[in-house]
């Protein structure tokens, strides 16, 4: 029987908050948002971002366009609402928004992932110019780093 990529991304994914700085973030917005109402975790994957700030108090619900990652996420952290959905398309209302990602320029191409083949193009970002975007889509941008 053959692993899924959703599989596979879940078992190295799902612990790696860990031993990354985006955790001291994470807890620091946990408790900015803490009793101020939901908290939406979109492109969620595996869930492991929802149930770190589920942990520190945040009352989380997460998003993904896959079903194979929302059924992952189900089985990690069960006491955590997960929905398959599309972030270009959310039926929520405002809120505070934490975005993160991988910094560079660049986009990246990979035709396999953790031996599975899949086409996928990863894009990195510069923290200002994802601030200047979100800006000029009509978010009010707090920080940036």
């Amino acid at each position: 029987m053959t692993r899924s990529v959703a599989a596979t991304y879940t078992e190295r994914i799902f612990t790696e908050l860990a031993g990354k700085p985006l955790d001291r973030h994470l807890n620091r917005f946990a408790e900015d948002v803490r009793g101020h109402g939901l908290v939406a975790d979109l492109g969620c994957g595996p869930g492991h971002v929802a149930q770190s700030l589920h942990e520190h108090g945040a009352r989380m619900l997460g998003i993904d366009l896959s079903p194979r990652m929302i059924d992952w996420a189900r089985k990690r952290s069960p006491d955590i609402e997960f929905r398959v959905g599309d972030m270009r398309a959310l039926d929520l209302p405002g809120g505070l928004l934490l975005v993160a990602g991988h910094l560079g320029e660049e986009t990246v191409h990979r035709d396999e992932l953790w031996g599975h083949g899949m086409s996928r193009d990863f894009r990195f970002l510069q923290p200002a110019r994802m601030a200047a975007s979100l800006g000029e889509s009509g978010f009010h941008v707090l920080e940036s780093r």
